[in-house]
């Protein structure tokens, strides 16, 4: 009984502990992503999207402190989102640096990077011409060279994170109908 007693009181003590060291730094809205994004740790701070009516959807990062949480960059400026999917499945850590897929609503869905800073934050390039972007994903960092999949998974990407050093070295064709339709039927399994 004595160390039921005692073991509870440690559960007691131990929960209240972990309540003090908790403490709220910031507060979000929801959208249809729902609240912050699963971040990505960078130099000691936390990369994650974030949504807020004025905004929208945009880049945040935190130290894990109120002061030292903001948004990077408002990448879509105005109440449009910069950031319009799932962050941490269209993001990597590459080179000290967060890669990401954002859109401005000038350039479309390209690739982006950030240092931590605004300053640091920007669209490394604009991969396909108009509104229409790359939509990049599919990131892979191999040695000092970052890869992507762009073009609705038709182009393979390589860059070194300069916009010179960043192009497509593969395209691929979707293919859509291996048989013609006259051949299906003689491949058809008898009745």
């Amino acid at each position: 009984m004595i160390k039921k007693a005692a073991a509870l009181s440690f559960l007691i003590l131990w929960s209240h502990l972990l309540i003090a060291q908790c403490e709220k730094i910031f507060s979000f809205e929801t959208d249809q992503f729902n609240g912050p994004s699963t971040s990505l740790q960078l130099n000691g701070k936390l990369i994650f999207s974030a949504y807020d009516a004025t905004h929208g959807r945009e880049l945040w990062c935190t130290d894990g402190t109120t002061q030292g949480t903001f948004m990077l960059k408002d990448i879509w400026p105005g109440n449009g989102s910069g950031i319009a999917d799932y962050f941490d499945y269209t993001a990597i850590v590459h080179n000290n640096m967060v890669y990401f897929r954002g859109n401005d609503s000038l350039h479309g869905v390209e690739l982006w990077r950030t240092d931590g800073t605004p300053q640091g934050t920007y669209m490394v390039a604009d991969l396909v011409n108009g509104t229409a972007g790359s939509a990049p994903g599919e990131f892979a960092s191999v040695d000092s060279l970052l890869y992507f999949i762009g073009n609705t998974g038709t182009s393979l990407y390589r860059s070194d994170g300069t916009a010179q050093g960043t192009y497509s070295f593969a395209g691929f064709q979707i293919v859509r109908e291996v048989l013609p339709a006259s051949m299906v039927s003689c491949i058809s399994p008898p009745e």
